[in-house]
């Protein structure tokens, strides 16, 4: 199995470990739909930390029922963040779901992480806007089409930015940062296309 150094290359063609320093955090990201649940519930990442909020929304299921989800989702998203800040001070490494299609919630989850001794990562899922709406149904939490719009909007922003799917991307302060991602405090960034996101198996991030 090829072993991959951050953040030099992105993920080979070939099934991959991706390799990040001592206690990251890596964000998941992507629109709604994109996949990061499904990835995230399938990789292995020994020692690591891996906070998705789909256990949570299941738990509110049972005890709301039948109440609309649109009513209670912020207090999932709330929920969600609350775990991440807790664990952001943690020795391990820390994988994290979050759309990445808000500035500010980038800026603020890499600072919280520089502040707590971690590098940030990002790990973006590109997929066309009919395969995340189709994964929103399928899960059968679509949400309103005036939601959407702002999230692919912002993310088509931020991509014209990006390389295409596995061409390497690193963000340093040497070189160029045209996504403003370094300005962020983000140490990497990484691009996958479904087939790519497919072949990552493994993530490895050594405990501090």
């Amino acid at each position: 199995m090829m072993k991959l150094e951050a953040p030099e290359r992105d993920v080979p063609a070939d099934p991959a470990v991706l390799r990040l320093p001592p206690a990251a955090l890596l964000v998941v990201a992507g629109v709604p739909g994109a996949g990061k649940t499904t990835l995230l519930s399938r990789i292995d990442a020994p020692g690591s930390l891996v906070l998705d909020p789909e256990p949570i929304r299941v738990r509110y299921q049972r005890l709301l029922g039948r109440t609309p989800y649109r009513l209670w989702r912020p207090l999932v998203h709330a929920e969600h963040f609350l775990r991440v800040v807790l664990a952001l001070p943690g020795p391990w490494g820390l994988i994290v779901h979050d759309t990445g299609t808000r500035g500010w919630r980038r800026r603020l989850l890499a600072g919280l992480a520089g502040r707590c001794g971690r590098t940030g990562h990002l790990l973006f899922l590109d997929v066309p806007a009919k395969v995340a709406l189709e994964g929103q149904r399928r899960r059968r939490r679509a949400l309103p089409r005036s939601a959407f719009a702002t999230h692919w909007r912002h993310w088509r922003e931020l991509r014209a930015a990006l390389p295409d799917p596995g061409e390497p991307v690193a963000v340093d302060a040497q070189g160029t940062d045209p996504a403003g991602l370094h300005a962020e405090g983000w140490r990497s960034v990484r691009v996958l296309d479904r087939p790519a996101a497919d072949r990552l198996r493994r993530i490895d991030i050594p405990r501090r």
